[in-house]
């Protein structure tokens, strides 16, 4: 560890340090952060330096199923405060969780971060960028209750046990090119589905009627986060959207959306939100021309749980 650098667990009594790190973080000092504060299952490690009574850094590992299942741990916050970024801070709270997650077994750690880390930090940390993902956003959803299902098509809500291997049918068949791809079977789908944000009815199945019976075509997910839910916002993301190769081309990326905009606002949300690779454009073209906005980039990137940072200090978190 960096000398003069001291890393902790955060405790019940770091609770408004660990409010203001944040709000810092995402360069927000309006009070988001409050909400960011509390996530069920997450681990907070705060960063000390000998002259300083307040953290001056802050990382957090967050449940992630899907990374977990790849044998990756998760972590959606690395921050040092800017006046103390030179003193190994940063090298100090990677060499911690680094540590930590290697006594839970994990080979890799996954950061996804609100915009990019400076790039002489990652290499000097021995980590590497994976993708910078942008989040998009939907404001006027009610816009898609004008829109009717075109005849020969369906959209039904999941059910469970019957529909699970058709579901990881479709996720293996659409999802298979993806870069975070983890192959699914029915219990996989099933044990994603007790996650507190996700449920069968909330996962739309798109299907076409060929031959006097209906095929599926597609799918679409909608999570909703109970504690955004009960802050106010009226928000329904989406994590998962596609269409197999089969039926691509014929409109069924638009008809998935309209279907999950109809659901949302059936639960009385607003907003639709949506995540999609910056390097895709052809999809990124779609969801604009569908009224979709832009909003923040997340920034991946992967550091080996064995690698041991640099001790060099650095310009960077």
């Amino acid at each position: 560890m960096s000398s003069g650098v001291r890393i902790r667990p955060a405790e019940a009594g770091d609770r408004k340090a660990v409010q203001s790190l944040l709000a810092e973080a995402i360069g927000d000092p309006t009070g988001r952060a409050e909400g960011m504060s509390d996530v069920p299952g997450s681990q907070v490690l705060l960063a000390f330096s000998e002259d300083e009574a307040e953290p001056v850094g802050i990382c957090r590992l967050v449940p992630d199923s899907e990374a977990n299942a790849r044998n990756c741990a998760c972590m959606d916050v690395l921050f040092v405060s800017p006046r103390h970024r030179h003193g190994g801070t940063g090298d100090a709270l990677l060499k911690a969780v680094r540590a930590a997650i290697v006594e839970h077994g994990f080979e890799s750690l996954i950061g996804y971060f609100p915009g990019p880390v400076p790039l002489k930090f990652v290499e000097a940390t021995g980590g590497r960028g994976v993708r910078n993902l942008l989040l998009f956003f939907h404001e006027r959803i009610e816009q898609f209750l004008e829109s009717k299902l075109p005849k020969g098509l369906r959209v039904r809500s999941a059910a469970t046990p019957e529909d699970l291997p058709v579901l990881a049918h479709l996720y293996n068949e659409i999802f298979e090119d993806r870069w975070n791809f983890r192959l699914h079977s029915g219990d996989n789908v099933a044990a994603w589905f007790e996650e507190r944000d996700t449920a069968p009815e909330n996962c739309l199945i798109l299907e076409v009627e060929e031959g006097g019976s209906f095929e599926a075509a597609g799918m679409v997910v909608l999570a909703l986060n109970p504690d955004r839910i009960s802050a106010g916002e009226a928000v329904a993301y989406i994590p998962d959207i596609g269409v197999r190769p089969a039926y691509r081309r014929r409109g069924f990326g638009r008809v998935l959306i309209e279907a999950a905009a109809r659901h949302a606002l059936g639960k009385d949300l607003q907003v639709l939100e949506l995540i999609v690779d910056r390097e895709d454009e052809r999809a990124r073209g779609f969801y604009v021309s569908l009224g979709f906005e832009e909003s923040i980039m997340i920034s991946v990137y992967e550091w080996r749980a064995d690698s041991a940072p640099s001790s060099s200090e650095t310009g960077g978190e």
